[in-house]
């Protein structure tokens, strides 16, 4: 039984040693699934380590020559993610005041400090899918805000009538100067 668990451990590091990089060496590895909170709170740990990460993209696109940056956020950080210009193509929605971004899963290498972006905590994208496609968001009135708009409405143009007609009462109180 000994004999077997080494054996199964030495051809798992074979197949990992034989991997012609980390990422793929990665990828043979199933990725863990974390959240924002997470990559700030144990970015240490996490640093180097194949992860998959689900939020909505936000804000805009920023194309560069061999890839694009995007943020994602699922609601308590948003995390700078550094996606390959192939899988640019997949994200449709971005979210803002009117919109809801599309809900991504990022499967990527995560970097505490990237060397290659200046230091930045971020994630280097292998594959993105979209989960739900982005939506309008409908921002309705609330009933309480209309209903104080009327009554300070009311009050104004009360106030209003009542100012002239008082002033028209004084103006013709007043004798006329010739």
């Amino acid at each position: 039984m000994r004999g077997f668990r080494l054996a199964a451990l030495l051809a798992a590091a074979a197949c990992l040693a034989a991997a012609p990089d980390a990422a793929l060496a990665a990828d043979l590895m199933s990725p863990n699934a974390v959240s924002s909170s997470q990559l700030v709170e144990e970015a240490k740990r996490l640093d180097g380590a194949s992860i998959s990460f689900e939020g909505e993209v936000i804000g805009e696109a920023m194309p560069r020559r061999d890839g694009a940056w995007i943020n994602v956020s699922d609601g308590a950080y948003a995390i700078g993610v550094w996606l390959p210009a192939s899988e640019l193509g997949k994200v449709r929605r971005f979210g803002s005041y009117r919109w809801k971004g599309d809900r991504l899963r990022v499967v990527g290498s995560f970097n505490r400090a990237c060397p290659e972006h200046g230091g930045d905590l971020d994630i280097h994208a292998r594959s993105v899918e979209v989960l739900e496609p982005g939506s309008p968001i409908e921002h309705g009135v609330p009933r309480e805000r209309i209903a104080a708009a009327a009554l300070l409405l009311a009050a104004g143009s009360l106030s209003f009538l009542l100012w002239r007609k008082r002033s028209r009462n004084s103006d013709e109180s007043r004798p006329a100067r010739d």
